[in-house]
C-alpha cells in the first residue's frame, strides 16, 4: 500500500494498465496482454499461447528491468504463470517472495469451468506446489489462512493475517450528509 512508502526508498510496480499506484517513488513497468483472436474451437491453443507470451514477459521484466529488488510481493491470482516465474527470480537472484492471497486461482477457474475440469485439477496442483515459493504469505481472514495450512500445507507461522480496513478519507456519514 502507498501508506509504507515513507519507509521504502524505490518500489518497482508490475502490472496491466489501470492498476498502477501513483507515487514518485514508485517506478511502472506496464504489462501488455497477449491478444490472440483464434476461433474458439483453438481455445487450448490462445491459452497456451498466452501464458508462453506470459512467462517470457514477466521473466524479463523480473531478471532484467526490476533486477536487483529485496522483495518480491505478488498478488494471487493468477497464479498461472505467475508463481513459478517468482520462483525462478527469487532462486537465481536471492530475493525474499511474499504472496498475496486475495482468492485462489483454481477456484475462479471453477465457476467457468466447473470443479472436476482437468485444467481446474491442474490448477489446483499448480497453486498448491507453487504457493511454496513465499518466504511470507499474507491474506485477510483467519479462514483462508486456516485454508492455506489445511490444503496447501503452507507453515502457520509463515502466513499473516491483514485484515481489510478503509483508509482515513474513508468515513461513515452522518444523516446531515446523507
Amino acid at each position: 500500500s502507498l501508506s509504507k512508502l515513507s519507509e521504502v526508498k524505490k518500489v518497482h510496480f508490475v502490472g496491466y494498465p489501470g492498476e498502477f499506484a501513483h507515487d514518485e517513488k514508485v517506478k511502472v513497468c506496464q504489462l501488455s496482454e497477449a491478444s490472440t483472436s483464434l476461433p474458439k474451437f483453438l481455445y487450448l491453443f490462445s491459452l497456451l499461447y498466452k501464458v508462453v507470451f506470459q512467462v517470457i514477459q514477466l521473466l524479463f521484466t523480473l531478471l532484467f528491468w526490476v533486477g536487483n529488488s529485496e522483495i518480491i510481493l505478488v498478488q494471487n491470482p493468477p497464479s498461472i504463470p505467475v508463481l513459478a516465474i517468482v520462483g525462478v527470480v527469487s532462486w537465481l537472484r536471492g530475493i525474499q517472495v511474499i504472496i498475496d492471497w486475495h482468492n485462489l486461482g483454481f477456484t475462479i477457474m471453477s465457476v467457468k469451468y466447473g470443479k472436476r475440469n482437468p485444467l481446474v485439477l491442474v490448477s489446483r496442483i499448480y497453486e498448491r506446489v507453487f504457493s511454496h515459493v513465499g518466504h511470507q504469505h499474507i491474506c485477510v481472514t483467519n479462514a483462508m489462512k486456516t485454508w492455506l495450512v489445511e490444503n496447501f500445507k503452507l507453515p502457520p507461522s509463515k502466513i499473516t493475517v491483514l485484515y481489510d480496513k478503509a483508509g482515513t478519507k474513508f468515513y461513515q456519514r452522518s444523516l446531515l450528509e446523507k
